[in-house]
């Protein structure tokens, strides 16, 4: 991507190249626009907060097929990809005590939603294309409500396990992606 569109790395790598050893680490450090520009590049985009949400939630359903072969249908929620039990093992946040991101393969194993989405709890938040606007039928007042900021999801290494959960937003784009490019 680097090279294909003279894109400036994050920063934090060291001559423009990743840190050694951190190969199978998320990248971190980059602004929605860059995001959003890699995304297009490869032929993707970033996913709504309710496709993330999804993703990272599973279908919440469950169906149980009965002996006169009729469903029954149950509401599931969880708080975590893998489950509603923190576990610091699968979810790299301030309660790892790591204070930087991992393998994105660390985390795979046992860490997965539902769908099998990987690396969606911690370790590095993620953008989505969702403008940081209140819920339908809600009426909580945000001066940061509107098409302003973006919501960001999952938490990251630095944010603690609360943030973590598949139903946090949090919203970036400082001071706003107006500016942002």
């Amino acid at each position: 991507y680097l090279r294909d569109t003279n894109a400036k790395p994050p920063l934090y790598w060291i001559n423009g190249k990743y840190p050694d050893g951190k190969e199978h680490h998320p990248v971190i450090s980059l602004s929605y626009r860059e995001v959003e520009r890699y995304a297009a590049w490869a032929g993707k985009r970033l996913p709504t907060e309710f496709e993330w949400e999804k993703a990272a939630r599973g279908q919440g359903l469950t169906r149980t097929l009965k002996r006169d072969e009729s469903y029954t249908i149950e509401m599931q929620t969880i708080k975590y990809p893998f489950g509603n039990k923190f576990d610091s093992l699968l979810c790299n946040t301030k309660e790892s005590k790591i204070g930087d991101t991992v393998s994105v393969y660390e985390l795979a194993a046992k860490g997965a939603s539902p769908y099998g989405v990987i690396g969606m709890c911690g370790n590095a938040a993620e953008w989505t294309s969702s403008w940081y606007a209140p819920y339908e039928g809600h009426f909580t007042k945000n001066p940061a409500f509107g098409k302003q900021y973006k919501v960001i999801r999952g938490g990251s290494f630095y944010d603690d396990k609360k943030t973590s959960t598949v139903y946090f937003r949090s919203y970036g784009g400082n001071p706003n992606l107006a500016e942002d490019r």
